[in-house]
Formats: structure tokens, sequence, C-alpha cells
């Protein structure tokens, strides 16, 4: 099913990833806006014994229908920047429909 446009209500650059180069780094291509996603974050805490360790992550969702650019599959190792953060796609799941891919969970740090 998919993931209906009132939802996706947020917008982000993506840095879409062209080759590796010699060192295994990436090298990134010209930026993608995306629009109409949805990304949301959890914050989770741990003691540690220098005090709290914070570690914020999220999931951007991004919807083979609903969401723009039409055809664009998320990858691992992909920058985002959203409001004002610099991101890194860490996985990337596809949800499968009756007819395919029908949209893309990506954590994100």
């Amino acid at each position: 099913m998919n993931i209906s446009k009132t939802m996706l209500i947020h917008s982000a650059i993506a840095y879409p990833i062209v080759r590796m180069n010699a060192d295994r780094q990436p090298v990134f291509d010209t930026p993608v806006e995306l629009k109409h996603i949805w990304i949301d974050f959890t914050d989770s805490q741990m003691n540690a014994m220098n005090g709290k360790l914070s570690s914020d992550s999220g999931t951007l969702f991004f919807d083979c229908v609903n969401s723009e650019p039409k055809g664009f599959e998320p990858v691992k190792n992909m920058k985002i920047e959203f409001d004002g953060q610099k991101l890194t796609v860490n996985s990337v799941k596809k949800c499968y429909g009756m007819n395919g891919v029908e949209h893309f969970e990506c954590g994100v740090s």
C-alpha cells in the first residue's frame, strides 16, 4: 500500500553516489531535490561512564507513486540534507505490494 500524499510533508536534498573512488570512498553526483517524503526521527539515550550518550537516528520514507522525483531509488551511504542536518543513509528496505516495490524505508543518522 502506498503512503498517502498527506503524510509526505517533508522535502530534502539527496546526493546520489556515482561511483566509489580508489580509496573506496563514495563520489557524489549532482544534488537531487526529494519532494513529498517523510522523515521520522527517534532519539535514543544510553548511560555512559561520562554521562549520557545521545544518538539521533531516523527513517526516511520515499513512496514510489507520491514522492518525487519519479524513478528515484535510494542507496546505502547516500548523503541527505534535511532541515539543516547532514545525514547518511545506513540501510535501505524495499517494501513490496501487489505491483512490486511500493516504497522505500531508509535508516538515516
